[in-house]
C-alpha cells in the first residue's frame, strides 16, 4: 500500500490535502472509539478488542477506557434525568 508518486499526489501534500487528512483521521478515530465502546458496552470483552485492534489488551484498555468514561460521563451530566 505505497503512494501513488502521480501528479495528482501533489494535492496531498498542499495544506488543504494535509488538513483533509488530518479531518478524516480525526473522523475515523471518533468512529473507532464508538465501535469499541459499543463492542464492550455490548457482548465483547477487552480481549476481542484488542484481537479486532491488532493491539495489546493492555493497549486498547489505556487507549480507550479513559476517554469512554470522559464519554459515559458527560452524557450523564447532560441528561436532566440524572
Amino acid at each position: 500500500m505505497g503512494l501513488d508518486r502521480a501528479p495528482a499526489s501533489a494535492h496531498l501534500r498542499s495544506a488543504a490535502g494535509c488538513h483533509l487528512l488530518c479531518d478524516l483521521r480525526d473522523e475515523a478515530d471518533r468512529w473507532l472509539i464508538i465501535f469499541v465502546r459499543d463492542a464492550i458496552e455490548g457482548v465483547h470483552s477487552w480481549a476481542e478488542v484488542d484481537g479486532w485492534l491488532g493491539i495489546s489488551l493492555q493497549a486498547a484498555h489505556e487507549r480507550f477506557s479513559p476517554v469512554i468514561l470522559d464519554m459515559a460521563r458527560r452524557a450523564t451530566q447532560d441528561d436532566p434525568r440524572a
